[in-house]
C-alpha cells in the first residue's frame, strides 16, 4: 500500500469510529417502525365504524397475522376514502404521513390534492407516536390502502377488477365477485378469504409460544447455591472447558430490552414462559397474561439435579412446561428480533420448523474431549444420528432465535433417555452434555420431514473484538436485521466496563420504549 492510500485508510477508520461513537452516544431521532401500535389499532378501529355508516365497502387483505393491516375498495370510492381518512386522522390527534412509492413520505394533508392521478392507487399511512420526551425517539406503524380497479389485461378487460399490489388470497376477479366479497355488513372487517368454505392452507392454524430461560447472578440465594456446588474442572478428566466462567451467567438486563423486541415486532406471539431457578426480575409484570414464570423445579423430571448451571440440562427439559404450545420458539436471553417478523419467519403454515444453519461446519471427529462444552455435546449428538439412524451432519445452527415442536424433543428424549437423563444430572456444562433445541431437533426434524431451512437476516455481535462499538452502531443504524445476538464470550476484564456501557447504550438506543410487560409501564 502507497504512504498516500496508508494514509487515506486510516484517515477513513478515524473518522468511521468518530460517526460511529456519535451513534451511540446519542438518542434515536428518526422513527422505529413496530408491528404493531395503539394509535394503529385505534385508527382501524374508527375507519371500519366510519365506512360502514358511510355505506363505503371494503374488504381487509390476506392473513390475520399480516404486519401491515391492509384495506381494499373499489376505485369508484377513492375520493369518499381519502377525506374519510384525512378526517379521521385530524380527529384522532395523530401524527400521521403517507407514501405512495417511490416517492417520499408526505404529510397526510397533501393527500387530498393527489386523490384525482390516475396513479393514485395504492398508500401507505404511517402513524406516528412520540414517546419519551428524553429519548425523541418515535414509533411508527403501517396501514396500507389499496385501490382496485378494471384489470390492464387486454384479455380480460372491463368484467376484471385488479388489485394494484399481490396479497395472499385474491388479486384479480370479476367485477361483481369484487364487491360481492367487498360489501359491507356493518360488523368488522372482513378478509378477503372469508367466503372460503375451507381454512386457507397457507394459513396458520396453531399457537406459537416463546421460552426464556434467564438468570440473575447478582441475587444472594443464587451465589450462595452455586458456591454450594462449585465446578471444578477435575470433575472430568481432562476436560478443561469454560463452564464456570462469569460470562456464562452474566446479567445487563438483556431480558429486559430482548421483551420489548418481542412486543415491538412479533404480534404473533400466544405467551413468554420465563425458566429461571426461582428468580423473577424487579422490573418484570409477573401478573401479565401474557407473562408465566417458570421454576425449574416444574420441568426437571429428577429434581436430585437441581440446583442446575448448566444450560444444556435446562435444554432437555424446557418440553416438560406445562401449558407450553406444540410450537415454540427458544430464547436465549442475549438474542433480539431487530425488525417486525412474521411466524413465517419460524415456522411453514403447515406445522413443520424452520432452521438457520450457521455458516461453518464441524466435524466429528476433530472434537474431543478438550474442546468447548458446546462442541462435545454437538458432537455427541453426531454419534447417536451415526449409531441409530445411520447418518452424520456437519452444520450447526446460527446464534439465533430456535423454532421447535415439543412433539420432536419428546420424540428425542423417548430415542436418547439414557443421554437427556446423563445431561440433566450435570449441573455445570460438561462432556456428558446435549443440546436438543440448539443442536439435535433441527437436524433430526429435517431428516423426518418436520424441519427445513430458512432465511433469516441475521447478526452475530461478539463482545470480545476490539471494533464491536463500530457493529453495534452500525447495527443500530441500519435496523436491518430480523434477529441479533449480543454474545458475553471472552471480552477481558480491563474491558468490561467499558462493553457494559456500550451494551447498555445500544440497547436503550435500539429499544428506548418501556414494554407492557414492565412493571409500571403506561
Amino acid at each position: 500500500m502507497t504512504p498516500t492510500r496508508r494514509i487515506y485508510a486510516r484517515c477513513y477508520s478515524l473518522l468511521r469510529r468518530v460517526h460511529h461513537r456519535l451513534l451511540l452516544g446519542r438518542p434515536i431521532t428518526r422513527p422505529i417502525e413496530v408491528a404493531r401500535g395503539p394509535r394503529r389499532d385505534l385508527l382501524l378501529d374508527a375507519l371500519a365504524q366510519e365506512l360502514t355508516a358511510s355505506g363505503i365497502s371494503f374488504t381487509t387483505a390476506g392473513k390475520v397475522n399480516q404486519l401491515r393491516p391492509r384495506l381494499h375498495f373499489h376505485i369508484r370510492d377513492r375520493a369518499a376514502v381519502v377525506a374519510l381518512l384525512t378526517r379521521s386522522l385530524d380527529a384522532g390527534g395523530c401524527s400521521a404521513l403517507f407514501q405512495q412509492w417511490p416517492a417520499p413520505l408526505r404529510p397526510t394533508s397533501q393527500l387530498a390534492g393527489t386523490v384525482d392521478r390516475d396513479d393514485l392507487l395504492r398508500f401507505d399511512v404511517w402513524i406516528q407516536e412520540k414517546q419519551g420526551v428524553s429519548s425523541g425517539s418515535e414509533t411508527r406503524s403501517v396501514v396500507e390502502i389499496d385501490f382496485w380497479q378494471e384489470s390492464v389485461s387486454a384479455l380480460k378487460g372491463s368484467d376484471y377488477a385488479q388489485a394494484p399490489r399481490t396479497n395472499d388470497i385474491l388479486t384479480d376477479a370479476r367485477w361483481k365477485a369484487f364487491e360481492d366479497v367487498i360489501a359491507p355488513r356493518g360488523e368488522r372487517p372482513r378478509f378477503l378469504g372469508d367466503t372460503d368454505a375451507a381454512p386457507d392452507l397457507y394459513g396458520r392454524d396453531f399457537p406459537i409460544d416463546v421460552v426464556f430461560t434467564w438468570v440473575d447472578d447478582q441475587d444472594p440465594a443464587w451465589l450462595a447455591a452455586k458456591a454450594a456446588h462449585r465446578w471444578e474442572p477435575g470433575d472430568h478428566e481432562d476436560h478443561q472447558g469454560r463452564a464456570d466462567l462469569p460470562e456464562r451467567f452474566r446479567n445487563r438486563d438483556e431480558l429486559k430490552y430482548s421483551l420489548r423486541s418481542i412486543e415491538m415486532f412479533a404480534p404473533f406471539v400466544r405467551k413468554i414462559f420465563l425458566v429461571t431457578m426461582d428468580q423473577t426480575p424487579s422490573w418484570l409484570d409477573v401478573s401479565h397474561p401474557q407473562i408465566e414464570v417458570v421454576s425449574h423445579r416444574d420441568i426437571y423430571s429428577d429434581h436430585e439435579s437441581l440446583p442446575t448451571f448448566n444450560s444444556s440440562s435446562i435444554e432437555t427439559q424446557l418440553h416438560h412446561i406445562e401449558g407450553l404450545a406444540e410450537h415454540f420458539i427458544y430464547f436465549n436471553d442475549d438474542m433480539f428480533l431487530g425488525k417486525p417478523c412474521s411466524w413465517e419467519d419460524f415456522f411453514f403454515a403447515n406445522g413443520m420448523m424452520k432452521f438457520f444453519p450457521a455458516g461453518h461446519s464441524i466435524s466429528a471427529d476433530l472434537i474431543n474431549s478438550t474442546s468447548e462444552e458446546y462442541l462435545v455435546a454437538d458432537r455427541n449428538a453426531v454419534d447417536l444420528f451415526r449409531e441409530h439412524f445411520g447418518f452424520v451432519v456437519h452444520k450447526q445452527m446460527s446464534h439465533v432465535p430456535y423454532p421447535v415442536r415439543r412433539s420432536v424433543l419428546y420424540e428425542l428424549e423417548e430415542r436418547f433417555q439414557a443421554e437427556f437423563d446423563a445431561c440433566q444430572r450435570e449441573q455445570f456444562r460438561s462432556p456428558n452434555d446435549l443440546r436438543p433445541i440448539a443442536f439435535m431437533a433441527p437436524h433430526f426434524g429435517f431428516a423426518t420431514g418436520r424441519a427445513a431451512p430458512g432465511r433469516l437476516r441475521q447478526r452475530y455481535l461478539a463482545l470480545w473484538k476490539p471494533v464491536i462499538d463500530e457493529q453495534l452502531a452500525n447495527v443500530l443504524a441500519s435496523r436491518k436485521h430480523h434477529t441479533f445476538c449480543i454474545n458475553d464470550a471472552g471480552v477481558p476484564p480491563e474491558r468490561e466496563a467499558v462493553v457494559d456501557g456500550l451494551v447498555r447504550t445500544f440497547l436503550e438506543a435500539y429499544f428506548p420504549h418501556p414494554s407492557s410487560f414492565e412493571l409500571g409501564a403506561s
